[in-house]
C-alpha cells in the first residue's frame, strides 16, 4: 500500500488558511538540543537542496520551523532518525533533536513520534 503524503506547497498552505510567516527560524529561536513539539503542518522547500519545512508549536506556544533535507536515498529522514517526514502525520507530538553545525546553522538530527 502506497503511503499518503501530507505536505503543502506554500500557496496550498496559504489557501488552507495556514500562516507560515508566524513560525520563526534560526539558532536564536529554535531550541538547541532535544525538545517536544506538535507538528502543525509541512511545506515543500524547493531549491538547490530539496527539503521539507516542518512547522512546530512548542509547549509554551512558540512557533518554530526547521528544514529536513532529502538524503542520499531520496528520503526525508534526519540523520539519526527513523521517521520519513514525507509521510509522517501532522497534528502529532514529536521529540525533535537539533544541533548547531560548525557554521552555527541548525541541523535536525532526529524527529521521533512521542508515544502516549
Amino acid at each position: 500500500m502506497k503511503q499518503q503524503q501530507n505536505i503543502y506547497s506554500f500557496k496550498g498552505a496559504i489557501e488552507a488558511g495556514l500562516n507560515p510567516k508566524d513560525y520563526k527560524y534560526g539558532k536564536d529561536v529554535v531550541p538547541i538540543g532535544t525538545f517536544e513539539a506538535v507538528l502543525d503542518f509541512k511545506i515543500w522547500a524547493y531549491g538547490d537542496m530539496p527539503a521539507v519545512t516542518c512547522y512546530f508549536t512548542l509547549a509554551g506556544g512558540e512557533k518554530v520551523r526547521v528544514n529536513v533535507f532529502r538524503n542520499k536515498e531520496e528520503e526525508y529522514i534526519p540523520g539519526q532518525g527513523t521517521v520519513n517526514l514525507r509521510y509522517c502525520p501532522i497534528e502529532t507530538k514529536y521529540k525533535v533533536f537539533v544541533e548547531l553545525t560548525s557554521r552555527k546553522s541548525i541541523k535536525v538530527m532526529a524527529i521521533e513520534p512521542l508515544i502516549a
